[in-house]
């Protein structure tokens, strides 16, 4: 055999193992479709074929496929690159589009050597290949500093609009009309500008817009929040009247449409196009995600699940998929659908014994099961318990035959309960708030119910800065189990984390979004010390606590297991009236009366030690002077011969 035959005859060898990996059964396929860093993905559907872009930087690159499962994996072909005309680099998100008669390529690019002057710019085909060469035309709206482009023709007018993101001064969302395929008409209007906490988580985002109609409705679906951030995610407007070049006559959506979902391990999800099926008969959509939970644009891929529309017009998108999940191929009009059912699973209990599934294909044929998280395992349809507590995920599957198509899995998710776990009352933790990143000023002290707050760009009370300011937790923390607890963090900016007196978290720098993870043995049902310091420099503020162990799934430490008290010592042990502090908050004095008559009178700090000791003459009313304590929360302990009474006040200067 000659050379060359063998270079061809190990290039379908090698085509055959490329089709066998990323094909994953009869009529399935496995998200992401293309596994390499593919950010801000673009699909166009025409003439029996799929072209697939995304941000490579370079230039513009486009695959192409008869398929839209395998179009992430297709051959690529560079049609145009940078520099070129004004553009000197970093293109991003480009689209193709066809109109009347030719091929326009929009997207945005730098006209300096890095990214900081972005402008979007259009480009022409010179064929009527997709995957021929384009010649630049120049840059769109006058050259105004704006990214990621969206047109969209109106079929009842045949006028064309375009939507993008535009800094004014934070990313905006603006429309405006097409005189041409390739000039923007001067008159540009703003529609939305991100001023809700869910659009700042990271930075303030409206980005990535695309235009989706249904029925009178047309939507502009767009990003939210840094699109590094696992809290990247998909709002919308909406306009029914027509009237597209007033702002007013926009509603955007009130919250997120499309997020992270942690069970599934899919985050940062975003910048989507829409496309059908080859039969024209389901509405997918296409956008990225990322499978950590990480502050970075560097693992970003590409994603395509279908949707379904309410009976308002809206698009319903639901939960993200898991990647280890198989999933029906779009359909192309060849098989027959099916559909599973799956039964509600109850309440169990870690003694349970092991039990059977019931889900059905209306094909009859068997269904599979996958466990995505939670103390369990399953074979053959029957699911055993590992003895723990927790919530089970269970997804249902039926991969299809060559006379049914694979069905859309479904899940059932269910609690998993124990017994004689110490469950605690607890009411929370002592917080003191600080004016200055450095625990400067003390400003507010108030208990907290658990550490999970995202403020946002907000302060988390008049009295306190909304950028530099600081806070200190401290309290106590009751486990359920004994065990090894992991504690993760993750803030913007600094932590630092002590149980028992030991520093298991200590990242007291300025990076946010990264999760720190700690260990430290506990006991269960016996209450440790816990402190938490953090401080916020400038822009977005949060900070959320975790705990977890071989025991107990991953959650926020909730309030019923931390406490500002220890359980004994502290907390009266009479059933009488409580005792009476005044005035509370206090500055430089405090009054406490008693129902009996007091020998002695002790002030606690937050952590329950003494830092204030009164010995009194057999009197129901005494005055403490503390102006020499700082700020903060403290607690009264009044003994009166055989009973204790306690109070909890605040001191603030």
């Amino acid at each position: 055999m000659k050379r060359n035959h063998l270079v061809q005859l190990f290039a379908v060898l090698a085509l055959i193992a490329i089709n066998i990996y990323t094909v994953s059964g009869i009529g399935t396929f496995y998200n992401p479709i293309r596994a390499a860093e593919s950010p801000d993905p673009w699909v166009y559907q025409k003439d029996g074929f799929y072209y697939y872009m995304v941000t490579t930087g370079d230039g513009v690159w486009i695959h192409k496929s008869s398929k839209l499962e395998t179009v992430g994996n297709a051959t690529r072909t560079k049609v145009w690159s940078s520099p070129n005309g004004d553009i000197k680099g970093a293109v991003w998100a480009p689209e193709l589009h066809y109109f009347n008669g030719k091929w326009y390529i929009y997207a945005s690019g730098s006209i300096s050597a890095t990214s900081d002057q972005m402008r979007m710019f259009v480009l022409e085909g010179l064929s009527q290949d997709a995957l021929g060469s384009y010649k630049y035309i120049g840059l769109l709206n006058g050259g105004v500093g704006a990214i990621d482009e969206d047109l969209w023709q109106d079929p009842l007018t045949n006028k064309l609009y375009m939507t993008w993101s535009q800094w004014d001064p934070d990313q905006s969302i603006f429309i405006a009309e097409m005189t041409s395929p390739t000039a923007l008409s001067n008159k540009t209007v703003k529609l939305s500008t991100p001023t809700a906490a869910w659009e700042q988580k990271g930075w303030n985002v409206n980005e990535g817009p695309a235009f989706i109609k249904h029925g009178d409705a047309l939507h502009i679906v767009f990003s939210v929040s840094g699109c590094s951030t696992s809290d990247y995610a998909l709002a919308k407007l909406t306009c029914t009247n027509g009237n597209y070049l007033n702002a007013s006559a926009w509603t955007k959506s009130t919250g997120p449409i499309f997020t992270r979902n942690e069970s599934n391990k899919v985050w940062g999800v975003g910048h989507q196009g829409f496309t059908k099926s080859p039969d024209g008969t389901e509405d997918w959509l296409v956008y990225h995600a990322k499978s950590n939970q990480t502050n970075s644009n560097a693992d970003r891929s590409t994603r395509i699940q279908p949707f379904t529309w309410d009976v308002n017009n809206n698009p319903v998108f639901g939960d993200p998929y898991p990647t280890n999940l198989k999933l029906p191929c779009p359909s192309d009009g060849t098989g027959t659908k099916q559909t599973i059912t799956f039964d509600p699973i109850p309440t169990k209990s870690v003694s349970d014994p092991s039990f059977s599934l019931s889900a059905t294909a209306s094909s009859g044929l068997s269904v599979s099961y996958i466990i995505q998280n939670g103390p369990a395992t399953v074979l053959n349809g029957t699911i055993q318990l590992t003895g723990k507590p927790g919530t089970i995920k269970v997804w249902a599957t039926q991969a299809g035959n060559n006379t049914y198509c694979a069905a859309w899995p479904v899940y059932r998710e269910f609690n998993v309960t124990s017994t004689n776990i110490p469950t605690g009352t607890g009411d929370g933790l002592n917080a003191t708030y600080f004016n200055g990143s450095n625990w400067d000023t003390d400003v507010l002290s108030r208990i907290d119910s658990n550490i999970n707050f995202d403020w946002g760009l907000n302060s988390p009370a008049t009295e306190i800065n909304i950028d530099h300011f600081s806070a200190n937790w401290k309290g106590y923390i009751l486990p359920l189990y004994t065990d090894v607890y992991n504690f993760s963090i993750i803030s913007d900016n600094g932590r630092r984390l002590k149980i028992k007196n030991t520093i298991i978290i200590d990242h007291l720098s300025g990076d946010w979004d990264k999760e720190y993870v700690g260990s430290i043995h506990l006991t269960a049902g016996v209450q440790s010390p816990i402190e938490i310091d953090y401080f916020e420099e400038v822009g977005g503020a949060n900070i959320k606590m975790y705990w977890w162990s071989n025991n107990q799934n991953k959650q926020i430490v909730p309030q019923s297991q931390l406490s500002t008290t220890l359980t004994s010592g502290i907390k009266s042990s009479s059933s009488e009236s409580k005792v009476l502090v005044y005035l509370n908050p206090a500055q430089n004095t405090v009054t406490v009366r008693t129902p009996k008559s007091m020998n002695s009178l002790h002030i606690l700090n937050s952590v329950g030690l003494t830092v204030q000791n009164n010995k009194i003459n057999n009197t129901k009313d005494f005055t403490c002077q503390i102006e020499s304590l700082p700020a903060g929360v403290y607690f009264i302990k009044a003994n009166c011969d055989n009973t204790v009474y306690s109070e909890k006040f605040i001191i603030r200067k």
